[in-house]
């Protein structure tokens, strides 16, 4: 069951809901974006780096984009925001992040 919602969604964060009649439990990333005032790139950057779990914060249904659940969004932004315990849903550990910076030079002989 799909819930439209009324009016905008701008200042949804600071307190003005009675601009939201109904708040749906499943979020699009640009509707996440918009509510959180973030892009939708560092939304992607934030399920991929592991900020936001898949399978605790958001899932990704076949034939149909990534949903966001609004009630674990909603605990993440009222919580500290701790550091993600895992390396994120695009590392794994057959697949090591990438080195940054420069690799050293073997020594001359």
């Amino acid at each position: 069951m799909a819930y439209r919602m009324e009016g905008s969604l701008d200042g949804w964060l600071e307190g003005d809901v009675s601009r939201v009649r109904i708040m749906r439990e499943y979020l699009t990333v640009a509707e996440l974006a918009e509510l959180f005032g973030l892009t939708p790139k560092t939304v992607r950057n934030r399920m991929h780096d592991g900020t936001w779990r898949r399978g605790e914060h958001w899932f990704h249904p076949p034939g149909i984009g990534p949903r966001f659940r609004w009630s674990a969004m909603r605990l993440w932004l009222e919580s500290d925001h701790p550091a993600p315990e895992t390396s994120g849903a695009a590392f794994g550990p057959d697949i090591p992040r990438a080195r940054r910076g420069r690799q050293p030079r073997p020594p001359l002989t």
